[in-house]
């Protein structure tokens, strides 16, 4: 950010947050148009209204710069007043678990994760934490944060997706015993 000093983003909806993070790692890059709000509220899997929250939230911190046309392109760094604190090691971690049983097929395409506080009890993390994880997750596209207080949908299609058996929870009961899925399918 060329030395000019930014606040952190702490405030920010979870919608705000993915644009921002794609944004920052090049998804949407520096001066390009951003797909329309209604396009950009199908890619990310969120009403329209969010999208338009967090795209006027945004343009006021000079991520997003607002054209004649009524569309936004992404502004250059130097001009951005907001960047994404770096997440916590526990976030981190939290991220890298759930991406995990993500890609190993855990959680099934379109079915929603546990909520938010069965994963923080069961990872023994603050939900701070695990609501960084989720939302750096769907800035990647590996689930949806559809709406406030609803649980993340997986949109990641792990391969063999599909098939018959249904894996154990992924997340047990704090003190309960952690047991791998016998899904023969699958090869496990």
């Amino acid at each position: 950010m060329s030395g000019r000093t930014t606040r952190p983003a702490t405030g920010l909806t979870d919608t705000a947050h993915i644009i921002l993070a794609r944004c920052a790692q090049g998804l949407y890059p520096v001066g390009s148009m951003l797909a329309r709000a209604a396009d950009l509220a199908v890619e990310l899997r969120v009403p329209e209204v969010a999208v338009n929250s967090a795209l006027s939230s945004m343009a006021g911190s000079g991520v997003l710069e607002r054209t004649p046309t009524h569309r936004y392109r992404v502004a250059e760094q130097q001009l951005w007043r907001v960047h994404l604190p770096r997440p916590s090691l526990s976030a981190r971690i939290a991220a890298e678990q759930i991406k995990r049983e993500i890609l190993d097929g855990w959680h099934p395409t379109g079915r929603g994760l546990p909520s938010l506080s069965a994963i923080s009890s069961a990872m023994r993390m603050s939900a701070d934490d695990v609501k960084r994880a989720l939302r750096d997750l769907a800035a990647e596209g590996l689930i949806a944060l559809p709406h406030p207080g609803r649980p993340a949908l997986v949109l990641y299609e792990a391969p063999g997706d599909g098939a018959s058996c249904t894996p154990h929870l992924a997340y047990p009961a704090p003190g309960a015993r952690f047991e791998e899925p016998s899904c023969p399918e699958r090869g496990r």
